[in-house]
């Protein structure tokens, strides 16, 4: 769309729409191997290494975690607002 010259409010509106598509997916992705994956680690009693790391990187964290880890920095007070 950008090399054929396209309005920009169409360009970003198709960029929101994948972002959200992709969004989706990945939450259904995450849902289904998350359902095995803590069930093996219950039952196991083990914490995976770089759990939050790995969770900040892929953007899941909300505002209460410390940027370095993909949160918002946020303190936990402005979470509860």
């Amino acid at each position: 769309m950008v090399e054929e010259d396209k309005y920009c409010i169409d360009v970003l509106t198709q960029v929101a729409a994948a972002t959200k598509a992709l969004q989706a997916f990945s939450l259904e992705l995450l849902d289904e191997h998350l359902a095995t994956c803590v069930v093996q680690h219950e039952r196991a009693e083990t914490y995976p290494d770089g759990l939050f790391a790995r969770l900040g990187e892929a953007g899941l964290l909300g505002l209460p975690y410390a940027e370095e880890l993909g949160g918002g920095g946020q303190p936990y007070e402005v979470y509860l607002q």
